[in-house]
């Protein structure tokens, strides 16, 4: 009843344009119905009248994070952490904003300081995971996936990046696996299945492959890297023809 909250909100605002809790939780109340910019505009407001509420800081940067507003979403994760240095929830996303800002040393560093606060933090082991596998650490990588898999084993990310860090390293059956846990976690997961995908390929096992990549166009027919993965592995099988009607349909994408 998001809407009927952030209509009390409103009213409560009315009357006491200063009250910093009201606009705190309408932009809560926003930020759960999916509407980010509204939200981002009410925390706004409540770090304008109390520049040390660092709940709305955090929330702020949340907000920011979620409309792929990354410098921004730094920004207030900063104004967050000034306030408190224990918040290991802003070092957090923090670092997934700086992933996406391509900051990768950065983000290292802001995921480290989370973990030191909150060793059992599966999501912050696995992005951290993701940083180190994009920047080619990948034993690194594959330790900070099996810290989070051992805390949440049901996190299906963390087998995907496991098993594109195995995949980089040339350990294919062992990736393979990790993708079957990662696909039989999440079926949906394009990722897991385009990269079980590419393993089968490198391993030889096209047949497989193609078994692969047609489950993943079956999930996204407008996926045009599937498409052109497809007609990669059909052009293996030799199968020229339909290769060629894939690469197409990739164009076409």
């Amino acid at each position: 009843r998001y809407e009927e909250a952030v209509r009390c909100y409103d009213r409560a605002a009315e009357i006491n344009p200063s009250f910093v809790d009201a606009w705190n939780a309408k932009g809560y109340a926003l930020f759960a119905s999916g509407r980010y910019e509204e939200a981002t505009a009410c925390f706004e407001r409540a770090t304008d009248l109390d520049p040390s509420f660092v709940d709305a800081w955090n929330a702020k940067g949340h907000a920011f994070f979620e409309s792929s507003m990354y410098k921004e979403a730094v920004e207030s994760f900063d104004g967050a952490i000034a306030i408190d240095l224990s918040c290991a929830e802003a070092w957090n996303v923090r670092g997934r904003a700086l992933f996406e800002l391509g900051m990768y040393d950065e983000a290292i560093e802001s995921f480290d300081a989370a973990l030191s606060l909150d060793p059992s933090d599966a999501g912050a082991w696995y992005h951290k995971g993701r940083v180190l596998a994009v920047t080619r650490r990948y034993d690194e990588a594959i330790e900070c996936c099996d810290q989070s898999i051992e805390i949440c084993p049901s996190n299906a990310g963390a087998w995907n990046v496991k098993g594109a860090a195995l995949t980089a390293l040339g350990r294919h059956e062992e990736a393979i696996g990790c993708y079957d846990r990662a696909i039989a976690l999440d079926p949906t997961n394009l990722d897991a299945r385009c990269n079980k995908g590419t393993a089968l390929g490198i391993a030889g096992r096209y047949d497989e492959t193609l078994e692969c990549f047609e489950a993943s166009i079956d999930i996204d027919p407008t996926n045009a890297a599937i498409w052109y993965n497809m007609g990669l592995a059909l052009k293996l099988t030799g199968r020229g023809q339909e290769a060629e009607a894939a690469f197409s349909r990739a164009g076409e994408l």
